[in-house]
């Protein structure tokens, strides 16, 4: 073989050789049960540039435990830290897959973390999903999304998030070989379906390849706000108010059926027909309490009891019990064979 044909082979057996070493990083296995903590509310300072990145051993959505030295092989480092529940950062996760693979021979390395307390995310949090961001539900969106990346879970202590400072859900953060913060803020100026390509973040990381400066080394994050533990009295809040709301339990007839039916809101309509005496139905009837508190931006629950009208102050007990506080109804024809032609 002519030396200079030897010389390209051994260079791209020692390249391939670091490409499987750089993509192959597992992290340390070991078991992990999430405790989220309250703590004191503190002022939340975003990691000036030219800062070392600060040191890390978190749990992965893997199962297994990353710290910032695993990734010491890359040239690039990026912090990106994303939650499940936030609808901005759903709209990035295809964008970083993409992202792992365009600049993985590159030797730029992803990680990124949930900053989120699942103690402080609200029913109104989930319009956009239908997971939280408990360490639970990392995993299955991990999974489900067949991330390409770690995802580290830091909603315990935010003891990670906290030494960051990211201020909104996605912010990402920028370090070099030398692990010096080089670029923080947004992945991009737009933030629109079938738009964003992390053009900002690319910017930036093909000027650090290249020597370069980066023109904008900073920008203003934008997205979810941060999930913070001692915002769970929001959450207290939040139930304070849905249990002031009356449950009412009022009655319909065949008639009044049909007009529910063909659906006169300008919202999606789930209607459940249920008994007292159906020990399915009452079991399911806390999930459609929650599908209602998750969705009632674009979503109407209505139950219809079909117990016996003699019997409607128990199948109020239950509703109360649950507290349906949504549009809760006792059919009170005479028979039930109207209503299930009707239906």
């Amino acid at each position: 073989m002519p030396a200079i044909r030897l010389s390209v082979f051994i260079n791209f057996i020692i390249s391939l050789i670091g490409f499987f070493a750089f993509s192959c990083i597992t992290g340390e296995k070991k078991e992990f049960i999430p405790d989220p903590q309250v703590i004191a509310k503190q002022e939340v300072e975003t990691l000036p540039i030219g800062a070392k990145a600060p040191d890390f051993y978190l749990p992965g959505a893997n199962g297994r435990f990353y710290k910032l030295s695993d990734f010491d092989r890359s040239q690039l480092l990026l912090v990106i830290f994303i939650s499940v529940h936030c609808p901005e950062s759903q709209l990035y996760e295809d964008v970083l897959i993409n992202l792992v693979d365009d600049y993985r021979k590159k030797k730029l390395q992803v990680v990124c973390i949930s900053p989120d307390s699942p103690l402080a995310l609200l029913y109104e949090d989930h319009k956009y999903s239908d997971l939280n961001d408990d360490y639970n539900s990392m995993m299955i969106r991990a999974q489900v999304k067949e991330f390409k990346f770690p995802y580290l879970y830091d909603g315990d202590t935010h003891e990670v998030s906290l030494k960051y400072g990211p201020q909104h859900t996605p912010h990402a953060f920028l370090f070099d070989k030398d692990r010096k913060l080089r670029y923080s803020g947004r992945l991009d100026d737009v933030l629109e379906q079938g738009k964003v390509n992390a053009g900002l973040l690319r910017n930036a990381i093909d000027a650090l390849l290249s020597g370069d400066e980066i023109k904008t080394n900073r920008t203003t994050s934008s997205g979810c706000d941060i999930k913070w533990s001692w915002d769970h009295e929001q959450k207290k809040d939040e139930e304070r108010r849905w249990q002031n709301r009356p449950v009412m339990l009022d009655d319909i007839d065949v008639e009044s059926v049909s007009i529910l039916l063909s659906n006169p809101t300008k919202k999606l309509l789930l209607i459940n027909f249920w008994a007292s005496w159906c020990a399915p139905c009452v079991k399911e009837l806390p999930a459609f309490v929650e599908a209602y508190r998750m969705y009632n931006f674009n979503l109407e629950v209505v139950t219809i009891s079909v117990d016996k009208y003699k019997d409607k102050e128990k199948a109020h007990d239950i509703l109360r019990k649950h507290h349906a506080a949504m549009s809760n109804y006792i059919y009170k024809g005479k028979t039930h064979s109207e209503l299930i032609k009707s239906v």
